[in-house]
């Protein structure tokens, strides 16, 4: 996963979705790859809460699919 630099002002939650989001347009993630929620959190140096908001936010847009 190819991590993005953290923005000034930018929150976990917003950090965790822009670059979760950009892994999966430019396919780091495959379709139908299953991916951690600690191991997420571990690479991008945040912690577990931010990495499920994002996600839960990407599955409101049906972007991930959440088991």
């Amino acid at each position: 996963m190819h991590l993005p630099q953290r923005r000034s002002g930018e929150s976990g939650r917003e950090y965790a979705l822009r670059a979760i989001r950009e892994s999966i347009v430019n396919l780091e993630f495959l379709p139908g790859s299953r991916i951690s929620e600690s191991a997420l959190a571990a690479q991008l140096g945040v912690s577990r809460t931010p990495v499920g908001e994002a996600l839960n936010e990407l599955s409101r847009v049906r972007i991930v699919e959440i088991y």
